[in-house]
């Protein structure tokens, strides 16, 4: 009993993280909007540039979610509502691992540490979206082990995926777990309900503010080359993707000769998703673990003593609630303190050349570094900005993303200006040391170009135009 309690504590403190999330800007605004009932982001409410593009991204819930708990607790609720969700997500891959106690606690601290760049931003809702991955794992596990009725499956998957389409955008996940699970029911009993099942949560993705139009947003994802573009879309580091590549076809192959099809299939797929982006990599990490606990290894012969496993197990809970433990006074400074959140985020924020513009009181149209667009949609709402993260699949009519037509500004490539100028921009707000900011620092460039240095610092350089 004191061990479990110990666990779940374990489990909670492990994923109180600071609030780190560079959109937070814009989900913020997006819920403000809708619980003062002004509606819901289905348009381009903060950009200048692409000013019609229709957004089909359904995170309305999450950031209504998020609007509620900052307006009352600040940063340091976002950072306990991410606990909760953490431990909810470490709890339901103990629950899906096969084997000893001991065993599924190793399992999730495998998982935490292999994901912990991924995890470590704090809350989002694709964690959320990884949560309720996990919950469709945890349900067709309870179905395969006739503990779950079929009737009772279909409530709950689509009950869940009602909930997550409004969530997040990787709903479609449920329609395809459910629809890899249904091969290996056709290939075994002939079951048909299954597959019937998968098609109906496509159908079920439907009930959300966009409509259809949130699977050719999926789409988008993946059709534009993200991986070349931004940093969390990249493939993962050298070892994990060797790491991929053996693991897969070799305990494939094992799961195959114990026809276990479905998590053939399922290791291959989010093994694709991990090799394709390093931000996929806890859904295989999760997956890969929890299928290969269902191949019959021996694992208790690493401690046959009993005693010896308990042993083992409160060692491991102990270093990990005392690691977590330790890192609570640094998310308490980052929740409390705008200092600290500014220069400890994932990029440093411009919070001083904020503070200008706000003093100022300058308004328009703002070209703007990517990484800062959600936070400055948050502290400067009277202003539109060139770009943030909601944007780097959203393409022009020439076909090219928005994070693309960022780059070619910001590396000053021919006809930089010219752009800047055709789209009615007011004011340049960059991280300093850009080669946009060196060709900018050249007065006599910068006169040429019709611009002038208002204000810079160690971290931004704002420039206004001569004749606004």
């Amino acid at each position: 009993m004191l061990t479990s309690i110990f666990t779940v504590l374990t489990f909670a403190l492990m994923g109180f993280f600071p609030f780190k999330d560079t959109d937070f800007g814009w989900h913020y605004r997006c819920g403000e909007l809708l619980l003062s009932r002004a509606g819901i982001c289905t348009t381009n409410l903060f950009s200048y540039y692409l000013p019609h593009y229709k957004w089909a991204y359904g995170t309305f819930v999450n950031d209504a979610l998020i609007a509620t708990i900052y307006d009352r607790f600040g940063f340091l609720g976002l950072s306990v509502l991410g606990a909760l969700t953490f431990a909810a997500l470490f709890f339901l891959l103990y629950w899906l691992i096969s084997g000893s106690q001991l065993q599924r606690v190793l399992s999730v601290v495998f998982f935490y540490f292999f994901s912990l760049n991924t995890l470590r931003i704090g809350y989002r809702p694709q964690i959320v979206g990884l949560l309720f991955y996990f919950v469709i794992l945890y349900l067709l596990k309870l179905y395969h082990q006739n503990k779950l009725p079929f009737s009772k499956l279909a409530l709950l998957v689509t009950s869940l995926v009602l909930l997550w389409v409004n969530f997040h955008n990787s709903f479609f996940l449920a329609a395809l777990t459910v629809g890899f699970y249904s091969l290996e029911t056709l290939w075994k009993r002939k079951s048909f309900k299954e597959l019937s099942l998968s098609i109906w949560l496509l159908f079920v993705g439907l009930f959300n503010p966009y409509g259809y139009r949130v699977y050719p947003e999926i789409w988008r994802h993946f059709a534009v080359p993200l991986g070349k573009l931004i940093a969390e879309w990249v493939k993962p580091a050298l070892p994990f993707q060797i790491a991929i590549l053996i693991l897969v076809p070799l305990f494939g192959y094992l799961l195959f000769k114990e026809r276990k099809y479905f998590f053939v299939i399922l290791m291959a797929f989010t093994g694709f998703l991990a090799f394709s982006a390093n931000r996929n990599l806890p859904f295989f990490i999760g997956t890969f673990l929890y299928v290969v606990s269902t191949l019959p290894f021996k694992w208790q012969r690493l401690t046959q003593d009993k005693e010896a496993r308990e042993l083992l197990l409160l060692g491991v809970l102990t270093s990990l609630f005392l690691w977590s433990f330790m890192s609570i006074p640094q998310t308490v400074r980052f929740g409390t303190s705008k200092d600290v959140r500014c220069q400890l985020s994932t990029v440093v924020m411009p919070c001083k050349a904020a503070d200008y513009f706000k003093r100022g009181k300058l308004v328009g149209n703002v070209y703007n570094t990517y990484e800062w667009g959600g936070f400055l949609i948050k502290e400067l709402p009277e202003s539109r900005f060139f770009v943030d993260g909601r944007m780097p699949a959203w393409t022009n009519e020439q076909g090219e993303s928005a994070y693309t037509t960022f780059l070619n500004v910001i590396q000053a490539r021919k006809g930089w200006n010219d752009f800047l100028l055709a789209n009615k921009t007011n004011y340049i707000f960059i991280q300093k040391g850009t080669f946009l900011d060196i060709e900018l620092k050249d007065q006599a460039k910068a006169e040429y170009y019709g611009w002038k240095l208002l204000y810079s610092d160690n971290v931004a350089s704002v420039y206004g135009r001569n004749r606004l």
